[in-house]
Order: C-alpha cells, then structure tokens, then sequence
C-alpha cells in the first residue's frame, strides 16, 4: 500500500500544480471583501509579525529541484496559504499551513462570519519520525467537494499501523471518514512471513469509521473507497523515510505568498460601477514609466492590479510593487491606490497617492469634482491676477507714455524759447 502511495504521488507530481480551486481569488460583495480584508490581516501578522515587535515566522522556500531539507524540523515559515470553499456554502475558506520550529507542520482552516475570522479546523504532523514511518497532509478534491486528507504510517516490531483520514467539512461540523490498514502478527506468523512461507498481507485487516461506526472491509473494497480520494488528492507536505517532500513549488513561495497577499488586497477593495479598463490602460508604456518615475520613493517595479476610468481622463488604480533582497520579502506587500490624469498626449500627472482605497465611488466621485472646482476657482484667481497685472503695466506704460511726451514738449518749446 505504502508503494502504491509514492506511485500516485509521482504521477499527481507529472500532472502537477494545485487545484485552481485552492488559490483563485473572486469578490462578490462586501462581506466577501471583509473576509478578505480579514484573511489578510491575520497573514499578514501571521508571517511578518505586529509593527511593534514583529515576531513573524516568514515564508519557509526550498530548492525545488531537491527534496525539502533536513533542518526544516527547527525552521519556521508559511508553506501554503490559498482559498477553498471546503464546505459549499459559497464563501472562500483560508487554508494555510506553515512551520513554528516546534518539529512540526501545521494545517489550519479559517472561515469569515458574523463579522468574525474563526478557526474551523487544525491538524499537525509531527517532523521527528522513525526511518520506516510516514505522514503527510493533503487537499482532495472529491466531484464537487474538497476535503483535507492525513496520512499516517507506524511501523511496529510485529507489524503496522496505516491510517487515512479524511475531514468532511459540512457548516459546523465536521465529518472524518477513516481508513485503517493495520497488521498484527504473532511470533510464529512473523517467522513464517520471513520464511517466505506466507505473504504479509493476508494478515491484514481493513476498518473504514464514519458516523461513529467501524466496520471491516474486504480489500477491494477498501482500495476502491481509498482509490475515489487518492484520484483528487495534491500533497502539500509529505514526509517519507526520513526525506520530506512536497508538490508545491517552494522554490517560488516568497513570490507566490506575495502574489496571494496582494490579491487579497486588491479583492478587499470596494466593488465600483466605474469602467473597469485593466486590459487597455494597464499596458499603457508611457502610463508605467511614469508610475516607476513617480512612486519610486514607495516600490519599485510598480505593477497595475486593478484599473477603472472615473470619467474622461481620471483613472483610479490599485497598484502593487516590490521590495526585496536576494529574493525575500522584506516586509508586507504594499498596495498603493492612485488617482492619475491624462493630460494629453498620453502624459499623466499623479492626483493623488494612498495606501488605501476609497470607501465607495461617491467618495471617489466627490473627490474629482472637488479637484475640477478647486481648478476652476484657481484659473480663476489665475485670470483675475493676470487681469490685475494687465490694468497695472497699462497704468505704468500709460504714465511712462506721458512723460516722455511731457519730456519731448518742454525740450522743444525751450528750443523756441531760443
């Protein structure tokens, strides 16, 4: 059985990747925003700690080319983090697992209701492990269902215990099928298995539990049942003969927690009916010289997240940049929120710049109105100055037209005079 595991493991790696239902981020509403909002924060303090003491434990990344390495058993860092509506009640759940240095990955599952981030569920492998055992924790995805998988192998002097456990998430409950290959052999049927008289697994016994009831089971039907969650199942932490594996590709994890964060940023925004031009504007050349030029205080690299037309010529942006060493995220991602003009000729000029949005479009709305009538009322100070300064040089040119013609007067009725 242990075999067949590191086979389906091989071939889910050729396949590779996690379920887009585990990473894609979508707004539908405002509580889906506060929720967001919320997933957010407690990542965000999750890895880079309070701003007062900081404490976070980072983001763990390896090379993905060799297994994880060995001291990651004192390491600590974020693994995964992504969304999954794992009970079908159509709200995105946050499932996250990381290391704390305490010889152990953990897996959490939060939800977002009543205005509240809750805890739903928590699992935890522990990393100190015999050569011969085994563990691991997956996500499975089940016809239109996800589910969270452990997987625990013990290997005793006279035999084996292998248990699958598969957590059901229904609301608030949750249900756990378990799985359980177990072999106890007596001394004289240990003597025969490595006399090669009898095969080991024969002397197997397989037990499914659900709904508080065991029973067991003939093997085929064991592996059947197994077999309909293995199909769907992608490891997000394996740990196998003293060597950890994993199908997530943490040679990328900084960015990729990054990327994940940013999204939740961006999706927490309020949702406005404004023209949604992400497609047109964002690839706009003379648009992204002039937002490195200008926010290069803030990020560097600026990227354009999010795009919408106010009217005419105004353009509200969410925009997300990089600040790093070697790689890794120094602090939290930072999200800007600009208002930016065209002002003819595919130039534009900076409004406005913050680090957080609008709270609705009338905000929005208010706020250009508010520029336009500062504009107007300053080219009218403007004109009336210009007047002003008009009447004052024509008053100078008129008196300085007089007295040279008093001069010229006078200098010839002297010259009669003569």
């Amino acid at each position: 059985m242990k075999k067949i595991i590191q086979l389906l493991l091989v071939m889910v790696l050729m396949l590779g990747g996690i379920s887009e239902s585990l990473v894609t981020v979508y707004s539908q509403d405002n509580d889906t925003n506060e929720a967001y909002k919320a997933y957010y924060k407690f990542l965000d303090n999750l890895i880079y700690g309070d701003d007062k003491d900081g404490g976070g434990i980072g983001v763990y990344s390896s090379k993905l080319s060799d297994p994880i390495n060995e001291n990651i058993k004192q390491e600590k860092g974020i693994i995964y983090a992504g969304l999954g509506d794992l009970d079908n009640d159509e709200n995105k759940d946050l499932v996250c697992m990381y290391l704390n240095g305490d010889n152990y990955y953990n897996l959490e599952v939060y939800d977002f209701k009543k205005g509240k981030l809750n805890k739903v569920f928590s699992t935890r492998q522990p990393l100190n492990i015999g050569l011969q055992d085994s563990n691991s924790i997956s996500t499975v995805h089940k016809g239109e269902k996800t589910y969270i998988g452990t997987y625990e192998y013990l290997k005793k002097d006279m035999g084996f215990d292998e248990v699958y456990k598969f957590y059901d998430f229904k609301g608030k409950s949750i249900d756990v099928e378990n799985l359980e290959i177990s072999c106890n052999l007596t001394l004289e049927q240990q003597k025969d298995v490595v006399d090669k008289k009898v095969d080991q697994s024969q002397f197997y016994t397989y037990k499914q539990t659900k709904n508080n009831s065991t029973k067991k089971l003939k093997k085929e039907k064991f592996e059947d049942i197994l077999d309909s969650y293995q199909q769907g199942e992608t490891f997000l932490m394996e740990h196998s003969s003293g060597t950890f594996y994993t199908q997530l590709d943490l040679n990328r994890n900084s960015e990729q927690i990054n990327e994940f964060l940013v999204s939740l940023l961006i999706e927490s925004m309020p949702r406005y009916s404004f023209e949604d031009v992400d497609d047109t504007i964002s690839d706009s050349p003379k648009l992204k010289k002039f937002l490195t030029t200008s926010m290069k205080e803030e990020i560097s690299k600026p990227q354009i997240k999010k795009a919408y037309e106010i009217e005419d010529g105004y353009y509200y942006l969410a925009i997300n940049g990089k600040k790093s060493v070697q790689g890794k995220l120094e602090t939290s991602p930072d999200v800007y929120f600009a208002v930016v003009k065209n002002t003819g000729s595919g130039d534009f000029k900076m409004l406005r710049l913050e680090n957080k949005p609008f709270n609705n479009e009338d905000d929005i709305k208010s706020y250009i109105s508010k520029l336009k009538d500062e504009g107007t009322s300053n080219e009218k100070t403007k004109n009336n100055i210009i007047l002003k300064y008009k009447k004052v040089i024509i008053g100078v040119l008129a008196l300085l037209i007089l007295f040279i013609l008093f001069f010229f007067i006078r200098k010839i009725n002297n010259k009669n005079k003569k």
